[in-house]
């Protein structure tokens, strides 16, 4: 049997040290099969209004994201209900700023970033009748809450309830509900503040409420879902990659760029 040649046992020593030599996200590119598909969505579901700043900070998020993994992300505008049905059909890989729910896992896995947790916007000349969850249930007040929420076990029972009492009034989108409370059509809305930023602003009401932690709900996993269907070999890069954006304190430090300390209100490490 011919003994191996010099060239020959030198040559995975220089196949390792030319990979070692290639520019940062290179072998990474090579090891994820193809481009994924993020589905940027509308978070105040109105034609025309301006992006709500966590739109912005999903762009950013992505971009960053992309940037720190080595992979080609592609960004696709899509409504959020939608969104979450290609997710689940396994054409779109990255669904950002989500919450986590039973539903969700099944078709994927959350990328942790933080937790979010249902706060309540209330009209000024109604806060001071609303100090804990019971007073919810006055015959007085009507509560809003934009259709779909995801907040936990806990916040979906509270729903169940005030739909049950006649006092929960549900709506497709944060403008409609803003104008209820500019109308005095609601007393109170149910979320997070963050979402409804740009719906306040455009119905210059952002002065006009107050935002009251009565701890309706709990505080739930918020980041990035990656589909099932996602290749492994991303998946791995991507888990790096939002673990040192959160463990960092990038993530933090993008919050506090686009939201105020009151719109973060309900924002948690």
């Amino acid at each position: 049997m011919p003994r191996p040649t010099l060239s020959l046992i030198l040559r995975p020593a220089l196949l390792v040290a030319t990979l070692l030599m290639l520019p940062a996200g290179t072998a990474i590119a090579q090891a994820c099969p193809r481009p994924l598909v993020a589905a940027m969505s509308s978070m105040s579901a109105r034609p025309g209004l301006q992006g709500s700043p966590l739109e912005r900070m999903a762009e950013e998020l992505m971009a960053e994201l992309g940037r720190r993994s080595g992979l080609r992300i592609e960004r696709r505008e899509m409504p959020r209900i939608r969104a979450f049905n290609e997710f689940k059909g396994g054409t779109v890989d990255l669904v950002p700023m989500a919450t986590r729910t039973d539903d969700r896992e099944g078709w994927g896995r959350l990328l942790p970033m933080g937790r979010a947790k249902a706060m309540l916007m209330a009209r000024k000349d109604r806060a001071a009748r609303l100090r804990k969850a019971d007073d919810l249930f006055s015959p007085s007040l009507t509560i809003s809450l934009v259709r779909g929420q995801a907040f936990g076990m806990r916040f979906d029972s509270l729903v169940e309830k005030l739909e049950r009492s006649g006092r929960l009034s549900q709506v497709g989108d944060q403008l409609t509900i803003v104008r209820m409370l500019k109308a005095g059509r609601s007393d109170a809305a149910l979320g997070l503040p963050a979402v409804f930023e740009s719906a306040l602003v455009a119905e210059g009401w952002l002065d006009e409420i107050r935002i009251i932690d009565l701890d309706l709900a709990d505080a739930v996993d918020e980041g990035i879902y990656v589909s099932r269907l996602t290749p492994a070999a991303c998946v791995e890069r991507l888990e790096q990659a939002s673990e040192q954006l959160r463990e960092s304190g990038w993530y933090r430090e993008l919050q506090a760029r686009y939201l105020s300390p009151a719109m973060r209100q309900g924002l948690l490490p």
